[in-house]
């Protein structure tokens, strides 16, 4: 369920040397190998090339098989193995002994069509001036930017991620924050987010901009709408945060990683939002000793959104899920007159390094 090998549902391709064979498999608790007696797995064609074996086959979502693993929206976690030589039968295949790996996708999307971008679009990078990730395991970087003097109201069409070659691994996150207007400036930092050295006023820096976590692409605006930045009444001041995630406490690795904004001069019809929901990080979100599974639940209740949000309501066209490295599952609730109405959102197989 996870990336084990253990308990798996498998479609396997091996050979005794003179003939290949292909089937639909499972593992049990100890990892041996079984062929299953509901044979769903259908190969549709293989072909040898000079960086390996290109094979082509399919499975139904759901196949009633309790041996299959269900196809929901969401993580899967597609694991792989290779064999380097030729087995006598599936039975003789030993996991354990075997070349093997875990690659997390989304095997179903929503069709979206990506929109077509104008001709007048701009980009804005706001990335890492080069810096040196800490040699420890987890860092918070803090880094301010700012638009041009008199920098007018502009709409964000789409954004993406620059990642330093060879650092995809360390960046975990990034967010680029709009700083609060009712300060006319913000002192210039880069350097950890929880340092001492970090100006208090940087903690003014919360209107999110973009947001980026591993495992994402590009983010379209729909060709209706476009965040704004930029214009009277907001502030020309931005900060970048990125989480570097280095469990092996990497020494010396330079980074210039960030966010590249897409926008334009041309408004779109409507002005966009982003809405975080959850919980703030405290002591108090800590799970006690020795449980196996614990739950936390952020409420964004009936007062705050009749603060926030217009009486004709909002159309939400996008959903992100975020979670540290304890997250398993994640679910965003739509709930009206304490009923629950709708799952905005949901992810039952969920991964911090894969959002």
């Amino acid at each position: 369920d996870r990336g084990e090998f253990e308990n798996a549902d498998l479609a396997v391709l091996w050979s005794d040397g003179r003939n290949s064979y292909f089937g639909d498999a499972w593992s049990d608790a100890k990892g041996q190998l079984h062929m299953d007696s509901q044979q769903d797995y259908q190969l549709l064609g293989a072909r040898r090339a000079p960086e390996g074996l290109y094979l082509l086959f399919r499975r139904a979502f759901s196949t009633c098989d309790p041996k299959d693993y269900l196809i929901e929206d969401g993580t899967v976690h597609l694991i792989y193995g290779i064999l380097e030589k030729p087995v006598h039968s599936l039975q003789a295949i030993n996991i354990s002994a075997i070349h093997r790996g875990l690659q997390r996708v989304q095997l179903l999307k929503p069709n979206i069509t990506v929109p077509e971008l104008p001709s007048d679009m701009k980009t804005m990078e706001i990335t890492a001036p080069d810096i040196v990730i800490p040699s420890q395991e987890t860092t918070y970087w803090c880094y301010m930017a700012k638009l041009a003097e008199g920098f007018p109201k502009h709409h964000i069409i789409m954004y993406e991620p620059v990642i330093t070659a060879g650092n995809e691994a360390l960046v975990h996150h990034m967010e680029v924050f709009q700083c609060a207007a009712e300060f006319d400036s913000f002192p210039h930092y880069n350097g950890p987010c929880d340092s001492k050295m970090k100006p208090d006023r940087l903690n003014y820096c919360r209107h999110v901009l973009a947001a980026w976590a591993m495992g994402a692409q590009a983010f379209y605006y729909p060709e209706e709408a476009g965040l704004a930045f930029g214009g009277p009444g907001t502030s020309r001041y931005l900060r970048l945060e990125i989480h570097y995630h280095n469990p092996l406490v990497f020494k010396g690795r330079r980074d210039s990683s960030g966010i590249r904004l897409y926008y334009t001069a041309t408004l779109r019809r409507y002005d966009a939002g982003i809405m975080e929901l959850g919980l703030v990080y405290t002591p108090v979100m800590a799970i006690p000793p020795g449980e196996d599974a614990f739950l936390l639940t952020g409420y964004c209740t009936d007062k705050c959104t009749q603060l926030a949000l217009p009486a004709a309501g909002i159309r939400i066209f996008a959903s992100q899920l975020h979670t540290h490295l304890a997250g398993r599952k994640v679910v965003t609730v739509l709930s009206r007159d304490g009923r629950e109405r709708q799952v905005v959102n949901a992810d039952g197989h969920y991964s911090p390094h894969f959002q």
